[in-house]
């Protein structure tokens, strides 16, 4: 299976929505969320401080004792909870670690520079003897080894430095404008040298005196890191206990710029970036008729989709229709599906089709494609015999007229050649001539004089033909169909899916792991499972009675081409997956809506989508280079934010180990000459059944309700089955690291869902207090209260 969205959540509506309540004991009242309001609102302080920490803090430990954990939280303490909010805003994380920074994973992609960057005394030292380290991307991230910081000031104020460095990058920005009353005290700083000795470097002292102390807008861009380092240099001053006194003293009106920060302007710069984090969350789309009209679609058919979005209260998105293809689309000109992969062309006469020469398509002038191209054009037709065919290419009056409104051609001089009229129809290119007749519109092409084409031939006027399907016996030319990139139905509409039967004996069950496992086992059977198709791709049954809905409401319009959506979603195109900034969709109130941009089009379905009560998945070749057309689509889980190459699913485990097995020739365990290892081994087995049920009960369908427990559960059993592989003697060493690594993605997974849970246990400390040689039952109830209690 896809990983499936977090908004999928393993619930049940009342009765009177034909699903029970008591299937999942959710009960969330008016009273529950009242009493909750009131509990947020009277939290202390601490508490307060608490929920900081939760947000940015990531501990990572095998050795080291909690005490040295406390001492290193207890840093964190010393500094307002608004410099936490601060970076929270900026999307930082920190992490508590005893993992030595050069081997940790978030620092391995580190350049020199960035290695040598300077510590708090402006020196660069060896990476290697770093313990703390601000790393400076998009969003800062602070890994802090664990130590003992109450018996070493100078390693706490270093970690405050860094602290600082995280911030500075909102507060001393080259895309925003410098504080002036920081731009102010940096000028008296540098004129009194004991300020300037204790926060600048010897290199920046020297800038400012070769600019005779003159600081402009120019000369702050080329110095950003100097004006950050003094500024992460005076917070590690001012909020290092034993070093305070210094700052003090040596730069009294830095101390009183940092004293003023900490009583309110800290708070100020939290609120002002909480404020650009609303503006930024806005999702910046078209609608209605705009959206309309930027979409390709056919309005009459988009019209006859709204009603089927409405009644079926499901999400339909679709992919950019190329405009050159709409009026051909509402002309009756027939889709391609799936039996022709010929590329459509972009310019010339035969711009909208799919010319059965492809060195007339997009693809002009690249060999390779138009040879590839030219013999999948040559199969559709073999293989599809009296399905798909070539016809000549007939432009018609009105098409001529809105490929010259797009700048595509131009109706030339008349010609008479064998006493038959033809008018010459210029294009851009270089290679080929166009004509059409005057007698029956059919469009030619010919070779230029002197000119050859990519596959070096050269020829007289002939016709263009171009891809056609074989609709109610007549042969229809071939344009680009409706690509679907989603379809999102609500929970209820897939829960009409399920036979009742099924859904009574499930909610009947008496115990609650098993009757969330069923529940949520119905939501995968009826609305998720897909099977391979021959003609229509990977598709599940409903979302098959989803197209014919669709196909058969644009034929109500009048289309006389046959299908217009001939195929499953992106969802499931793992093999070429394609990126698209542009997505249009429509709502379940019936609403147009066009998306600008990749990250908008993410954001739009968050909200919206995974965000409520609708079922989504995500294409599971993202993050990934895809097999097929190799592309790297990246795409974050909206809820963690998270990568969602993350755990991999039953079928990646056993196709992981069959990988390590056929490059190794070794199985998993020492010894073992058995073909069929991975299907007979109980331990591999068990991995596999626990990675099936983390995804079948999924941290994704949780999420919206807060319960997350059972893929957390899961998790841990499936790491808990690793731990005991690892141990194990007989296990070989060419699987060793890959357990490992397996063992790691669970363990930031599951973490990732027990900060999400709002639980302040560590995995590990949970891990500990789960005694797995009881039975499943029980140890989740016990794993239950642990949660419940923290």
């Amino acid at each position: 299976f896809s990983i499936i969205s977090f908004s999928v959540l393993l619930f049940a509506i009342s009765s009177s929505q034909a699903i029970e309540v008591n299937a999942m004991n959710e009960h969330y009242t008016e009273s529950d969320i009242k009493r909750n309001h009131k509990t947020e609102k009277n939290k202390t302080e601490k508490e307060k401080f608490k929920d900081s920490i939760n947000n940015l803090v990531k501990t990572e430990f095998t050795n080291e004792t909690l005490d040295k954990i406390q001492q290193t939280q207890d840093l964190l303490k010393k500094i307002p909870k608004d410099v936490l909010e601060i970076y929270s805003e900026l999307g930082g994380e920190i992490y508590f670690t005893d993992i030595d920074l050069v081997e940790h994973k978030e620092l391995q992609d580190l350049s020199e520079e960035e290695k040598n960057s300077m510590n708090s005394r402006g020196e660069k030292v060896p990476f290697a003897s770093r313990f703390v380290f601000e790393k400076k991307r998009e969003t800062p991230k602070l890994i802090i080894n664990i130590k003992d910081y109450a018996i070493n000031s100078e390693q706490s104020k270093e970690v405050y430095y860094e602290i600082g460095k995280g911030i500075s990058l909102d507060i001393i920005s080259k895309d925003k404008s410098l504080d002036p009353e920081f731009l102010n005290l940096i000028k008296s700083l540098s004129d009194d040298s004991d300020s300037s000795d204790l926060l600048f470097s010897q290199k920046f002292k020297e800038k400012l005196e070769l600019n005779n102390k003159s600081i402009d807008i120019n000369f702050i861009k080329e110095n950003l890191t100097e004006f950050q380092h003094a500024f992460s240099l005076a917070f590690s001053y001012y909020f290092a206990p034993d070093h305070r006194t210094v700052l003090e003293l040596y730069a009294p009106d830095m101390f009183e710029y940092m004293n003023k920060l900490e009583k309110g302007g800290f708070e100020k710069i939290s609120e002002s970036l909480k404020k650009e984090g609303v503006e930024k969350d806005r999702i910046d789309v078209l609608k209605g008729e705009k959206a309309l009209k930027a979409s390709g679609l056919v309005p009459e058919h988009a019209d006859a989709f709204k009603k089927i979005a409405r009644e079926l209260n499901t999400y339909i998105l679709f992919r950019p229709v190329n405009k050159l293809a709409t009026n051909l689309i509402k002309s009756g000109v027939a889709t391609k599906g799936l039996n022709v992969h010929g590329k459509s062309s972009d310019w010339g006469p035969v711009a909208g089709y799919i010319p059965f020469d492809q060195d007339l398509s997009k693809k002009h002038g690249q060999q390779l494609a138009v040879e590839k191209g030219n013999l999948e054009n040559k199969k559709s037709i073999t293989e599809h015999e009296g399905e798909i065919g070539k016809i000549p290419l007939k432009l018609d009056h009105l098409r001529i007229e809105e490929l010259k409104e797009n700048g595509i051609i131009l109706k030339g001089k008349k010609e008479i050649d064998n006493g038959k009229k033809y008018y010459l129809l210029e294009s851009n290119n270089q290679v080929y001539e166009f004509r059409i007749s005057d007698e029956n519109n059919e469009v030619q092409y010919k070779t230029k004089e002197g000119k050859i084409t990519v596959l070096g031939e050269k020829f007289n006027w002939r016709n263009i033909e171009v891809m056609a399907k074989n609709v109610e016996g007549v042969l229809k030319p071939l344009t680009a169909d409706y690509d679907l990139f989603a379809l999102a139905p609500s929970l209820t509409e897939i829960k009409k899916q399920i036979p009742q039967k099924e859904w009574d004996k499930v909610v009947n069950t008496p115990n609650s792991l098993e009757k969330q496992k069923g529940v949520t086992n119905l939501l995968i059977k009826y609305g998720i499972e897909r099977k391979p198709d021959s003609t229509k791709g990977t598709l599940s049954n409903w979302q098959k009675q989803m197209l014919d809905r669709l196909n058969e409401a644009v034929k109500y319009t009048g289309y006389t081409g046959g299908d217009v959506v001939n195929h499953g979603t992106e969802q499931d195109n793992e093999e070429f997956p394609e990126k698209d900034n542009e997505i249009f969709i429509i709502n379940p109130e019936g609403e147009f809506i066009l998306t600008k941009n990749w990250e908008m089009t993410g954001r739009f379905i968050e909200k919206n989508i995974t965000g409520k009560d609708y079922l989504y998945y995500f294409n599971r070749s993202y993050n990934k280079i895809a097999p097929g057309n190799k592309a790297y689509i990246e795409w974050t889980d909206p809820i963690t934010k998270a990568k969602i190459n993350t755990i991999p699913t039953s079928a990646e485990f056993i196709k992981n180990l069959s990988s390590i097995r056929r490059s190794s020739n070794v199985g998993v365990y020492k010894d073992s000459g058995d073909k069929d290892e991975f299907a007979k081994k109980e331990s591999v087995k068990k991995i596999a059944g626990y990675l099936s049920d983390y995804y079948n009960s999924a941290n994704h369908i949780f999420s919206q309700e807060k319960k997350r427990k059972i893929s957390i559960f899961r998790g841990i059993q499936a790491y808990n089955e690793i731990e005991n592989v690892l141990k194990s003697k007989q296990i070989a060493p060419e699987y060793k690291n890959y357990f490992q690594y397996l063992k790691e993605r669970i363990t930031n997974q599951v973490q990732l869902l027990l900060t999400h849970q709002k639980s302040n246990i560590e995995f590990k400390l949970l891990y500990k207090q789960l005694n797995f040689t009881e039975n499943e039952t029980d140890n989740f109830e016990v794993f239950q209260k642990i949660i419940d209690e923290k």
